[in-house]
């Protein structure tokens, strides 16, 4: 078991870290007042409206969602309009090398697009090995939005979400 850490004592007890085992699912949300304690999951450090109605539009996406739902869970618009100028044969895939190329055209001078780290963790996830033809659902690039960022360029033009996957790659003491 993890060992929760207090100001006063460290005691080994089990701790819920908010994850389903075996699954990439979002851990559950603090409230917008912080952490109360030891309960509850890491906080999504973002500027989504509500970090609740994300996880229950994540639930409604893994239950098979319509392209009602998809709309509504995209964050903004440009991240919307990201997905839908993926090529691929429906609203709720799209492959991977067509993820890629939408990735480069939309940041041209980006050079994260292009980044072999930032590439290997979004295709973790994904799900993904990374080939070519593998498929990416829109659950799972909902989730890369709730956990770095939306897909829209900041002030000189680099997409959010990529500057967000960097800082993590920067600060993490594992090799991506």
């Amino acid at each position: 078991h993890p060992v929760q850490v207090r100001p006063d004592k460290a005691v080994s007890e089990p701790v819920d870290s908010g994850y389903a085992a075996g699954s990439l699912q979002l851990p559950r949300q603090e409230s917008s007042e912080g952490r109360a304690g030891i309960t509850g999951g890491p906080a999504l450090n973002s500027s989504f409206s509500s970090s609740s109605s994300f996880s229950n539009s994540f639930g409604q996406l893994s239950q098979g969602s319509t392209d009602d739902h998809i709309e509504e869970d995209f964050f903004c618009e440009e991240s919307r309009q990201f997905w839908y100028t993926v090529k691929g044969s429906s609203s709720e895939v799209k492959i991977y090398f067509h993820f890629v190329t939408a990735l480069k055209a939309a940041f041209p001078n980006d050079p994260l697009a292009k980044n072999n780290r930032v590439l290997k963790l979004i295709k973790y996830v994904f799900g993904i090995k990374g080939d070519k033809r593998d498929e990416v659902k829109v659950g799972n690039f909902v989730l890369l939005l709730g956990w770095f960022g939306p897909f829209r360029a900041d002030a000189q033009g680099c997409c959010v979400c990529l500057a967000q996957i960097q800082l993590l790659i920067e600060g993490s003491t594992t090799r991506v």
